[in-house]
Parts: C-alpha cells; structure tokens; sequence
C-alpha cells in the first residue's frame, strides 16, 4: 500500500481518491467542458485516471491529492506535483470542480500543497503550465506570486508558464498564520 499524506486545512481535506470515488471521477470527466485533458471519459477512462493518481506517489514518491472540502464533499485536484517521463522538469497545477471556482478553495489547497511539497517531500524550483485561454488559472498563479516566465509546448499544446519562487511559500503560511 502507498503511503500518501493527508493534509488538513482549515476548510479542506487533500487525500488520495479511493476505488468508491470511480463513479463520481467519471460523472465530472465525461462532462462536454473536459476537451482540455483529453475529451469525453468513459467508464474504464475514470478508471485509468485513478490509476494515474497513485501511480507517481509510488515511483517517484510525489503525485496529487485529491481535494474535499470539509462540509461540500470533494471539489478537485490540488498540489499536482508531476514529472512525466520525457518531461524537462517537474509540473506543479491543480483542477478545481467549475463550481467551486472563485471561493478561494483552489488558493487554500494548492498552499497547503506547495507548503508540504518544499518542507516534506523537497519540492522546490516548481512551475507551473497552463492553456493562454485558462485565465482563471493565471488569476491563481499571480494571487501565489509565481510570475510569467515563457510560453512552452507541453504534450503539442503552447502553454504559459509560471516560476514560483523557492521558500516564498512558508513566508506566505507564516504571515497568515501570524494574521489570525
């Protein structure tokens, strides 16, 4: 068995998707709004995707958490720490549910994530790739103070993409901490 973190927020829960969660993946990825990952997703797709969420955590001991939130149930995908073989470097990115964006939950759980990422699992020059039309990707990477630093192609797709600074994180945690 895959021993993979469970954080908790003050809203959120970031846990690994268990096999009860197929169901509920494959309602939201055979939605007509998924053209950005692949399309429509049938049943044995949600499956491969569950696959695919335990997978890294076992070979190369980082991956994601899915994200729940403590009162709604499960909202996305936080702290997508990725390193697909052939890629040049390590992708940091999240999915947050269309009907949770906007509420400040994808910012709670990807700090969350990047704080683990550079304290436990020793994550740091991380970056992040996002589509030029996903601004609400954008509004996020700038709210985490992660500039634009190149347009890149990633798997055939132009893509922008965003440095985040290294330790910038744990100055971020602790102002907020010392705020409450």
């Amino acid at each position: 068995m895959i021993d993979i973190p469970r954080i908790k927020t003050e809203h959120l829960i970031l846990c690994t998707l268990l096999i009860s969660d197929v169901p509920e993946m494959h309602n939201y990825l055979s939605k007509r709004r998924m053209p950005s990952i692949g399309g429509h997703c049938d049943k044995l797709c949600a499956w491969h995707a569950l696959l695919s969420s335990l997978g890294p955590w076992h070979l190369r001991s980082f991956g994601y958490w899915h994200t729940e939130h403590r009162e709604i149930g499960k909202i996305g995908v936080a702290g997508r720490f990725l390193h697909y073989f052939g890629w040049l470097e390590l992708k940091f990115g999240w999915n947050v549910r269309h009907n949770f964006r906007g509420k400040s939950m994808a910012n709670e759980a990807v700090l969350a994530a990047r704080c683990f990422g550079e304290t436990h699992l020793n994550l740091y020059n991380l970056a992040s790739f996002f589509d030029s039309a996903k601004n609400f990707f954008a509004a996020l990477v700038k709210r985490l103070e992660a500039p634009f630093v190149m347009t890149y192609c990633l798997r055939k797709r132009r893509c922008h993409t965003y440095r985040y600074p290294i330790n910038l994180i744990l100055e971020m945690v602790t102002q907020s901490e010392t705020n409450e």
